[in-house]
């Protein structure tokens, strides 16, 4: 599915929103058709969880997780491998 403006990679539904992850390192809100938030995280999205009813989690393929409390991101941390 491209309408992301690439690949994705990771959806997650909380509210009456769509979050979309895609392999441009890009997360997306969508409200029915318009996009109300998008953010570049470090890394391609591969996973999104729904938390709380204004929270989101996410996680990307270099082993940062973070959380979002809508368009701020509140926490995150790397992994050390």
């Amino acid at each position: 599915w491209t309408v992301a403006g690439d690949n994705v990679t990771a959806l997650c539904f909380r509210r009456k929103q769509l979050i979309v992850g895609s392999e441009d390192y890009e997360i997306r809100i969508f409200e029915g058709e318009d996009v109300v938030m998008e953010t570049t995280e470090s890394n391609v999205i591969m996973n999104l969880v729904g938390i709380k009813e204004d929270f989101f989690g996410f996680a990307l393929a270099n082993g940062t997780i973070g959380v979002y409390n809508d368009a701020k991101r509140v926490w995150n941390a790397r992994a050390k491998y």
